[in-house]
C-alpha cells in the first residue's frame, strides 16, 4: 500500500507532521478504509525516504485516526470515520 503524501520539504513543520497529516487526509478522502491496514513503519519509511524515527512520530501523532496492534501493524480505526 503506498500513502500519498506531497513531498514538501520547504515545508514549516516537520516532516513527521507532513506524514501524520497526509495519513489523516487520506482517510478523510476515504483512500484509506477502517480497518485497511497502513504499511510498516520501515516499509513506509522506505517509500518516503525518510527515518524509521520519522514515521515512527508519525504514526504516534496520528494515533487519533489510527489502532496500534501487536508492535508495527497499525490499522484505520473505525470511530473517526463515523
Amino acid at each position: 500500500m503506498t500513502i500519498s503524501i506531497p513531498a514538501r520539504r520547504d515545508s514549516r513543520q516537520p516532516v513527521y507532521r507532513d506524514i501524520a497529516d497526509a495519513i489523516g487526509r487520506e482517510i478523510h478522502a476515504g483512500r484509506l478504509r477502517s480497518g485497511q491496514q497502513l504499511p510498516t513503519q520501515r516499509d513506509l519509511a522506505g517509500q518516503l525516504g525518510v527515518t524509521l524515527t520519522t514515521v515512527t512520530r508519525a504514526y504516534a501523532r496520528s494515533e487519533e485516526h489510527t489502532s496500534e496492534l501487536q508492535s508495527l501493524a497499525y490499522l484505520v480505526c473505525r470511530l473517526l470515520l463515523e
